[in-house]
């Protein structure tokens, strides 16, 4: 549930949201990880990441801003996103 607010709206930002905030959203995920796995503070949270099959929010909101260029690429000519993307 925390992913999802976390990522609302994630494929208008996505793209655009500077390192820092990144660094902070990981920060809490790497709290959360941390207090549903047990672990010590000294574990990476990159091991964390591989032990639960999570993936970091930075790749799932890239995940979605590619989806939502993709889904726009293959719309038909006559749709305002496709017109957008084109001219853009």
């Amino acid at each position: 549930m925390v992913v999802q607010a976390f990522l609302y709206g994630g494929e208008v930002w996505g793209c655009i949201i500077p390192l820092n905030t990144w660094n902070a959203l990981e920060k809490i995920q790497t709290m959360f990880l941390r207090r549903q796995l047990g672990a010590k503070s000294t574990t990476s949270y990159w091991v964390m990441l591989l032990e639960t099959s999570f993936r970091s929010i930075e790749i799932l909101a890239l995940q979605r801003v590619y989806g939502c260029i993709k889904k726009i690429k293959n719309m038909s000519n006559n749709r305002l996103p496709h017109l957008t993307w084109v001219v853009g």
